[in-house]
């Protein structure tokens, strides 16, 4: 509303003035290149710029103005700066492509675009110009290729090296030192442009007087030689008392990284068709947001400013072939923005066929508030079905320092508004509540703790041998407790740390408990407050069909809106549990799973979701929630000591599915047998206490809760019959029930699973016009076909609630009954796979409970003398059908603890174990399952390897070790490059001696620092030095060996899907490396000679601190015994040793790429 108002004013308070200045006359022969500087007159400053046009013209004999088209003039790129005196202290500022001479950017880097993308900011953004500035000097780079063909001219695009070009021998190009600094990524591909041995073309080759062609390849003889102009555009205006100043972030350029900034252009090599059928090159890199500076080059400290800015605008810059770049908060991989070209199809100027003519650009209203010290994480892709020399891929940031009056007021959350956005048409004021309550409470809770980012790295170094030595026993690790063989510290317990950790986990159990069940009847009462609004309010209108279906879409586009916030937030949320709980890492394979924004999208797209009337449940949704919440209840420093192991973190997170099913339900024994039944792996007994306090602390709040509000649960809504159970009859036709119980949950999940996969086939499109109908047009036409079904059944029948259903009381007949089953189990498979917060209990209990009493009216209607109690067997029906579909006993517990009468025990039992066996028949995957692999999620128990894959064709052989005769400096690199975990140790031969814990190499460094007298060895071993004054708050989160060791070593495709680039399936770029010298350059670089002599020294690692490793592997052990390990130990690496020489290690990555070949 602020800006609505500023931009309200600024329409009245600025009356917008033009003016246009051209550069010099740029006079080429045909193929001649003109890489000039020229100064650009503009208005006397102070000025307020709020849009910049550029484009090449050309006058005629008659002095018309009339533009050139591009396949006649390249323009490569444009760059505007100033050489003011006002901004001399911001002269080693780097931005993208800033003019050289000049102190501050202004524009850049559209080439042929730049007619269709005039760079445009709204009141109150602008670029000033200083008191007296009355110039700005342009870089322009234009390439002469009229009369050319169209295969020449798209070729001196792309400034190929020809005979005039020279290579000497010290590396530089036509005389210029290029800086050559190249990301990981592509020092890993080999990428041409990275060597000046190996470079083709781009702009060392592409200088001013200079062809794009050998001479002899040009038209003889030469055509005239023609002039051309660049014209810039300006809207300005005097600088209002309202106007906020933009300037340039120093971000970003894909070909750069943290440390460099980048070498501005890379090469795209063209594909082989036959691996690479997709044919796309995509290079992906991250760097702070930064508004400049000194902070990308290698050997000094990257110490970013760090404060908060807004970014209002931004745009990207590619060349031909390009297929957009893309813009993600690395951090919590929200999507920020995407750029998009648009290439021409025509021969008039500015829709030239083959040449981009626009790129699609985001402005965010309200700003996105970021920090300079935030790292972006760009993604940017071209087609390689022929190769390109010398394409960019850069991002053009306008950032304005915040306010510094209130930084809350804009969220870092909000999403940018790209060129077409589709804004909701509503607010609603109890979700804005939900909103502000959320956001008050997680406020101070952090997100996963990100990698840092050390090395580039072109090679791995191996080990220094040692001499041989004998191991000798254990002495001073008698005490110590290892849990599973877990890759966790080793911690020597004493009985006072065992007690003090007991109490603490169950405080943390407890807090857990009383936070979900809060939460649950928080959010219950909310969607109950929104459905009787809607059916009071049918009450008052004419027209209750528009509204009812007006009032389903407009809160199903807000789940949308939700889900946006973070795509993690989409669908149940258990089948992403279920892979979690194997012991994969989430930060790894699931990205943005456990962050704080996903509990806000998910707590918002369930309550507007349900509130939309769609027939999906909660408990799918808040099985997610709780897992979040419990992450976040790890961040606080009182429960940090909680997750320094990964077998305690996945016994909390199981404790939290526990709580989520009891909140939902009220059911804590069905909670804990859900949570046990959620792994679908191996169950350690010492989960089943935690999961029963976490429970039942949700009950009790649950019950404390209901009693505040005045509602009630289902167990006190549910009619109770107390009368002894006595038929012998009903368990035979519960079984019958159970049967066709599981014959319908078959149908329901062959429908469900057919529309997953025509959703992830369409999904998978990069067609526009099909995105948009699986994103929005396919959950509206879901919405409407929802509320127009509910709207006539409950016009022309009872719509009953599952307390009805559940009760003694009689009610319906068999029509009314059959319309209350059809409607949730029709919808559901509709429903289920949507990208918005969704369930499968309520719908599935509803209509199971439905057909149980439709099964007994049929009944006694066929046989009278029976007297079949219609409230047993909806009981059965409703635990037979949601235990068919979900695969879980736990079901019919929930059923029987709902209802608080255990007297229909076996009927119920016997009806769901028959229901389970008759859908396990049909041969379909659960509901759970289906959403795994609609997902693509890596679920371990899922794979199938054949016999003869062996650990010998998975492992990584480039291992983190230490040799037992070493030095400090390499110890280092090894806490460097293996963070928070146990060191490999081996000898001369590669014998595996054992491991040595983080703890102990530490305690090693900091002896031999103050043995020297040397400074910095918490820094120099890769953490800031201890704070003096502790937080409340941790962001400390240890990473898991799986995930550094595919940080380490995966090699991004270059034929990545941009659909699963988009779902950030692959988050983790491979820039910490294993090179020891670039380690070392890092580390060393603020220390002097003499202190890096003293770490050089040899040194022995003390034998006593060796500790023999439990468990390794042999290269022959077959694949399917390693998976069996991985899944009952929930292990993630193993090392692998052939003779007790150390060759290699397995990793859950490996494990599950041998799976998908």
């Amino acid at each position: 509303m602020k800006l609505l108002l500023a931009t309200a004013f600024g329409l009245v308070a600025c009356e917008r003035r033009s003016f246009t200045a051209y550069t010099e006359p740029i006079t080429l022969e045909q193929g001649q290149i003109s890489n000039g500087y020229y100064r650009l007159k503009i208005p006397m400053g102070p000025i307020a710029i709020y849009r910049l046009a550029a484009e090449i013209v050309e006058f005629t004999d008659d002095g018309d103005i009339i533009p050139t088209p591009s396949y006649d003039a390249y323009l490569h790129h444009q760059v505007i700066g100033t050489a003011h005196m006002s901004y001399e202290s911001e002269k080693d500022k780097w931005t993208p492509m800033k003019p050289k001479g000049t102190y501050r950017g202004v524009g850049f880097g559209v080439g042929t675009e730049a007619r269709g993308t005039p760079q445009e900011f709204a009141y109150p953004f602008a670029f000033f110009t200083a008191d007296g500035e009355d110039e700005w000097v342009a870089n322009v780079h234009i390439i002469n290729t009229r009369g050319l063909s169209p295969d020449q001219a798209h070729r001196c695009a792309e400034c190929p090296c020809t005979s005039e070009d020279h290579l000497t021998v010290d590396g530089r190009i036509n005389g210029h030192k290029n800086p050559l600094k190249c990301n990981a990524q592509l020092l890993y591909d080999n990428n041409t442009v990275c060597s000046p041995e190996t470079y083709k073309g781009g702009l060392w080759c592409c200088g001013s007087g200079k062809y794009c062609l050998e001479k002899s390849k040009l038209s003889s003889p030469p055509p005239p030689k023609s002039t051309y102009y660049m014209q810039y555009t300006i809207d300005y205006d005097d600088i209002q008392p309202g106007n906020r100043e933009l300037y340039l972030a120093g971000c970003c350029d894909v070909s750069g990284d943290l440390f460099h900034q980048g070498a501005v252009e890379y090469d795209v090599p063209q594909c082989d068709q036959v691996s690479n059928p997709g044919c796309v090159y995509t290079v992906a890199t991250r760097q702070h947001v930064s508004a400049g500076g000194n902070i990308f080059l290698l050997g000094h400290d990257y110490n970013v400013e760090d404060r908060e800015v807004d970014i209002v605008y931004a745009v990207g810059h590619q060349h031909r072939g390009g297929l957009g770049v893309h813009l993600f908060n690395d951090k919590t991989n929200e999507h920020i923005c995407t750029s998009m070209p648009t290439y021409g199809h025509g021969t008039e100027a500015g829709n030239e066929a083959g040449y981009i003519r626009s790129m699609s650009s985001c402005t965010f209203d309200p700003p996105l508030r970021m920090r300079t010290s935030d790292i972006l994480r760009v993604v940017a892709s071209y087609d390689s079905t022929s190769g390109h020399s010398g394409v960019m891929s850069v991002w053009y940031l306008a950032i304005s320092d915040a306010p510094q009056t209130n930084s809350t007021d804009i969220s870092n959350s909000l999403s940018a508004k790209e060129s077409n956005p589709v804004q909701s048409s509503t607010s609603w004021l109890v979700a804005g509540g939900l909103s502000a309550i959320i956001i008050l409470a997680m406020s101070n809770l952090l997100s996963l703790a990100e990698f840092q980012e050390r090395v580039l790295a072109e090679s791995v170094h191996r080990g220094n041998e040692c001499s041989s030595v004998d191991q000798s026993p254990r002495t001073a690790y008698e005490e110590v407790i290892v849990i599973n063989g877990d890759e966790d510290d080793i911690l020597a317990i004493s009985p006072a740390i065992q007690s003090n950790n007991q109490v603490l986990v169950i405080a943390y159990l407890v807090v857990l408990g009383f936070v979900g069940g809060a939460l649950h009847v928080l959010c219950q009462w909310l969607i109950n407050m929104i459905l009787e609004f809607r059916q009071n309010t049918l009450k008052y209108t004419s027209t209750a069909l528009v509204y009812w279906t007006l009032y389903t879409v407009i809160f199903l586009i807000a789940a949308i809106l939700w889900t946006k916030l973070s795509p993690s937030a989409a669908g149940s949320g258990i089948a992403q549990m279920k892979t979690v709980l194997t012991g994969i890492d989430p930060t790894l394979y699931l990205p943005g799973y456990f962050s704080p924004l996903t509990l806000l999208a998910k707590v918002g797209g369930l309550i507007s979701a349900n509130g939309a009337g769609l027939q999906i449940g909660t408990e799918g949704a808040f099985v997610h929630i709780m897992a979040v919440v419990a992450h976040c209840l790890l961040q606080l420093r009182v429960f940090y000591p909680l997750q320094d192991r990964l077998s305690v973190r996945l016994q909390l997170l199981a404790a939290s599915s526990a709580v989520a099913v009891s909140s939902a339900f009220g059911s804590p024994i069905g909670g804990v047998l859900f949570s046990i039944e959620v792994t679908s792996t191996y169950y350690l007994i010492s989960n089943y206490m935690k999961a029963f306090i976490s429970s039942v602390a949700a009950a009790i709040m649950v019950l404390w809760m209901n009693s505040l509000l005045g509602t009630n649960s289902l167990l006190d809504q549910i009619v109770i019959n107390a009368e002894p159970y006595k038929s012998l009859v009903d368990i035979p036709l519960s079984i019958l029930l159970g049967m066709l119980m599981g014959l319908l949950s078959a149908a329901i999940l062959s429908a469900s699973q057919y529309i997953a996969d025509r959703r992830c086939h369409y999904n998978a499109s990069v067609l526009p016009w099909v995105t948009f109908l699986v994103n929005w047009a396919d959950p509206l036409l879901i919405g409407v076909i929802t509320a127009v079904s509910s709207y006539f059944a409950s016009q022309h029948h009872d719509i009953y609630s599952l307390p009805d259903l559940l009760s003694e009381k009689p009610i319906g007949n068999l029509k009314s009954l059959a319309i209350n089953a059809a409607i949730p189990l029709v919808l559901l498979p509709l429903s289920i796979t949507l990208k918005f917060p969704t369930g499968v209990w309520l719908p599935t209990f509803i209509g199971g409970a439905a057909c149980g009493r439709l099964f007994a009216m049929a009944m006694n209607m066929v046989f009278p003398h029976l007297n079949l109690s219609a409230a047993s067997f909806a009981l059965v029906g409703a635990g037979c059908l949601t235990g068919s579909a979900t695969r879980t006993i736990s079901a019919g517990v929930i059923a029987l603890e709902i209802t608080g009468n255990v007297k229909y025990l076996l009927p119920v039992l016997c009806g769901v174990l028959i229901s389970i066996a008759t859908s396990a028949i049909s041969g379909l995957p659960s509901m759970y399952d289906i959403l795994s692999e609609a997902n693509a999620l890596p679920y371990l128990p899922h794979m199938e390897f054949s016999s003869n894959q062996t650990v010998g064709g998975i492992l990584h052989d480039q291992v983190v070790c230490l040799t037992k005769s070493t030095s400090i400096l390499q110890v280092l690199l090894a806490l460097n490059r293996l963070p928070s975990h146990e060191i490999p140790v081996v000898c001369e031969d590669r014998k595996l001696l054992g491991v040595m814990s983080k703890g102990e190499l530490e305690h090693l460094v900091e002896r031999f620092y103050t043995q020297h007298k040397l400074e910095g060895w918490q820094r120099d071993w890769g953490e800031a030095a201890t704070s003096t004054q502790k937080s409340v708050w941790t962001t400390k989160t240890v990473p898991t060996v799986d995930h550094i060791y595919t940080t380490l070593y995966r090699r991004p495709s270059s034929s990545v899907n941009l659909r699963l680039l988009n779902n950030c399936l692959y988050p983790v770029h491979p820039t910490m490396l294993m090179n020891d010298d670039k380690m070392i350059e890092l580390l060393s670089h603020d220390w002097t000679a003499e202190k890096r002599s003293i770490l050089l020294r040899p040194i022995d690692l003390p034998t006593e601190s060796i500790r023999p490793l439990g468990m390794t592997l042999s290269p022959e052990t077959s694949l399917e015994d390693v998976y069996l390990l991985f899944t009952m130990l929930r292990m993630d690496h193993c090392y692998v040793t052939d003779m007790g020489k150390l060759i290699g290690v397995v990793t859950t990555r490996s494990l599950i790429k041998a799976a998908a070949k």
